[in-house]
């Protein structure tokens, strides 16, 4: 899903360069949406799990990203944006950027309340979740539109390259802690609250420059 967010910004930075006023959140979530609609059916029909669908799809998606920015005029109001693409930037959001994001957060609080019990099921035990009568596919496919529009809003504060760190690393550090599924799905999110709010507080207190790391 990073990398479909990342291609259709691209894209909608190669718009925006040529129209003036086009927002690239519109392309973004398009890519993403159309990949979450698209990778349940294909995986299914081209009998490959999710997983391996997606290492297909990511060569896709990195090589239009990168074309799609090599077609940016130079002068082109999209280059300047650039690096907030690949970076991402809290300071960059406005009003309806952040208003937006606290609209996004509640619906995935409540689809999470709301359908806890089935995402359990389907991630713990697929056969396990069919023979209890959950509809297996549907909320596959429902977890992966949840996945693509949290991501197509991530973006802009996070950037391409970490928006994928932030999904899994903060859960996979978890796991090695945690066995219990309730345990794993609270603690996620603090451990990305203190990995972020300690990035941050790194920042303001330190002078080294991105040009000094490079």
């Amino acid at each position: 899903m990073s990398h479909a967010a990342f291609a259709g910004a691209a894209l909608g930075m190669l718009i925006s360069s040529i129209e003036s006023g086009f927002d690239p959140q519109t392309t973004i979530l398009l890519f993403t949406l159309g990949t979450a609609i698209v990778l349940g059916p294909l995986s299914e029909k081209a009998k490959l799990s999710s997983e391996v669908t997606l290492g297909v799809l990511f060569s896709l998606f990195i090589a239009l990203g990168f074309t799609f920015l090599a077609l940016i005029p130079e002068e082109g109001a999209g280059t300047r944006n650039a690096m907030e693409l690949f970076w991402g930037s809290i300071w960059g959001l406005n009003y309806w950027d952040f208003f937006w994001l606290l609209l996004v957060t509640g619906l995935l609080i409540g689809i999470l309340v709301l359908f806890f019990k089935e995402f359990f099921a389907i991630t713990f035990h697929e056969k396990v979740a069919i023979a209890a009568g959950v509809r297996v596919s549907f909320f596959k496919f429902f977890l992966l539109c949840v996945v693509a529009i949290v991501v197509s809003f991530s973006l802009k504060i996070v950037g391409a390259l970490l928006v994928y760190a932030m999904l899994i690393l903060p859960t996979s550090c978890v796991l090695q802690f945690v066995s219990d599924f309730r345990k794993l799905f609270y603690y996620s999110p603090l451990v990305r609250l203190i990995s972020a709010g300690g990035g941050m507080l790194l920042t303001f207190t330190s002078d080294i420059s991105l040009s000094q790391v490079l």
